[in-house]
C-alpha cells in the first residue's frame, strides 16, 4: 500500500514502532517498517545510516503539532540540501580530474618509483577517487536518492492537502448558498 505522510502522521502506534526499532539501533527493522509502508525499492538497498536518518525524519512527523509548516520547513530543508549535494558532487569532479591529470603527467611511465612524493601524490589520487565515487555511487549518492524521494513525498502530501483542503471549501461554499 502506498502511503501519504500525512495519513502516516496520524498512524501514532506506528510511529512509536519505528522509534523503539531506532532507539535499539537495529536498521533491519527499520528497513523493513519503511519498507512495509512506503514500498520503494530504493529502501532494499540503501546503506544502513541512510535508513537510520529517513526513519529518524518520519518518527518526527508524529511529534508536530502543525505538520504543514513542518513539512514545508523540511522541503526547504531537503532542497538547499540537494544544491549542497551537487555542489559538492561538481567539486569532488574537478578535484579528481585536477589530481588524476596531475598524477598522470608526473608518473607517465610504469616505472616503480617508492619516493615519498610519489607515494603522497598516489594516496591524494586515491583519496581524490574515493571522495568522487562516494558521489557517483557510495554514502552521499545514496543520502541524496533517499533525500529527493522524501522531498517528492513531501511535495506529494502537501499537494494532496491542498487539494483535499480546496474540495472541502468548495463543498461548504455550496452548502451556505
Amino acid at each position: 500500500m502506498k502511503m501519504n505522510l500525512y495519513i502516516f502522521a496520524g498512524k501514532k502506534t506506528a510511529i512509536d514502532r519505528l522509534e523503539k526499532h531506532l532507539e535499539k539501533n537495529d536498521h533491519c527493522k527499520v528497513r523493513e517498517f519503511i519498507y512495509q509502508y512506503f514500498p520503494t525499492n530504493m529502501f532494499l538497498v540503501l546503506n544502513p545510516k541512510t535508513i537510520m536518518e529517513i526513519g529518524d525524519i518520519l518518527t518526527s512527523f508524529g511529534y508536530e503539532d502543525d505538520l504543514d509548516d513542518y513539512l514545508s520547513g523540511l522541503k526547504a530543508n531537503i532542497k538547499e540540501l540537494k544544491k549542497n549535494y551537487i555542489a559538492k558532487k561538481n567539486n569532488a569532479s574537478l578535484e579528481y580530474d585536477r589530481v588524476n591529470r596531475s598524477y598522470n603527467s608526473k608518473y607517465k611511465t610504469p616505472t616503480i618509483d617508492y619516493s615519498p612524493q610519489s607515494i603522497s601524490d598516489l594516496l591524494s589520487l586515491m583519496d581524490a577517487r574515493e571522495l568522487y565515487k562516494s558521489y557517483i555511487e557510495g554514502y552521499e549518492y545514496e543520502r541524496n536518492v533517499a533525500y529527493s524521494w522524501l522531498y517528492d513525498a513531501i511535495d506529494e502530501a502537501l499537494n494532496h492537502r491542498t487539494h483535499e483542503t480546496i474540495k472541502l471549501v468548495k463543498s461548504a461554499d455550496e452548502i451556505g448558498s
